[in-house]
């Protein structure tokens, strides 16, 4: 069989499991991301209303609703979609950031600001919050409000490398230079031999044309190669 018959079997498969067991959620979001995978958007969202249908409150059916929408470019549908299930359930964190970055792709940044205001208050040293919180400001053109949520992204990020080198490329974006080399230095700090670290605090000292903190961060760069 092609690809495209196995699609096919197992798409019949998940229909008559629908019929035996009308709403099931998990073989509803099979069917609709089959249903996606050979080009159907409408078989996919028509599933899925169907499924929303039996089970009114799932928060998961219509995040997928919106994704269906946003990947036909129906930025609208999408948009709507992502309130319904922010309204279902205010306490997900995830809903109400996914709802920001809606917000911030038809840039919208009134809608997104009055997201991010409620998820601050709610959530104020949730990492997550404080990174979508920062680029929020920065597409509202407010940099300093940008700068103070994640420097205390960094603060809170403890030594915790991976965390502080996504930090890091926030404080790029936001052209906080000395903020960005120190998550650099306590992502260094936290992993000794970490070469991405080590290379951002290069590139960091030569934009801030400081030859002595480029020089040092090349030294230990180079002392992690093999001999």
């Amino acid at each position: 069989l092609t690809v495209q018959g196995k699609r096919q079997q197992a798409r019949l498969a998940f229909e008559k499991g629908l019929e035996m067991a009308p709403g099931h959620l998990a073989l509803t979001n099979n069917l609709a991301r089959l249903a996606l995978s050979v080009g159907d958007r409408s078989g996919a969202i028509r599933v899925l209303k169907t499924a929303l249908a039996i089970h009114p409150n799932s928060v998961e059916t219509m995040m997928r609703l919106s994704r269906v929408h946003e990947r036909g470019n129906d930025e609208d549908a999408a948009l709507l979609w992502m309130q319904k299930a922010r309204s279902v359930d205010l306490k997900r964190i995830d809903v109400s950031i996914a709802l920001v970055e809606l917000f911030l792709r038809r840039a919208d940044t009134s809608g997104a600001q009055e997201v991010t205001r409620e998820l601050t208050t709610a959530h104020p040293d949730d990492l997550a919050v404080l990174a979508v919180s920062g680029r929020v400001d920065l597409a509202a053109g407010e940099p300093f409000k940008a700068k103070a949520s994640f420097e205390r992204m960094s603060r809170l990020a403890g030594y915790d490398t991976s965390t502080l080198l996504g930090v890091a490329r926030l404080q790029r974006r936001a052209n906080d230079l000395e903020g960005e080399r120190w998550s650099l230095e306590k992502a260094h700090a936290g992993d000794g031999r970490n070469q991405q670290a080590l290379e951002a605090l290069v590139d960091n000292a030569i934009i801030r044309e400081h030859q002595l903190h480029a020089r040092e961060a090349l030294t230990k760069l180079q002392a992690l190669a093999p001999d």
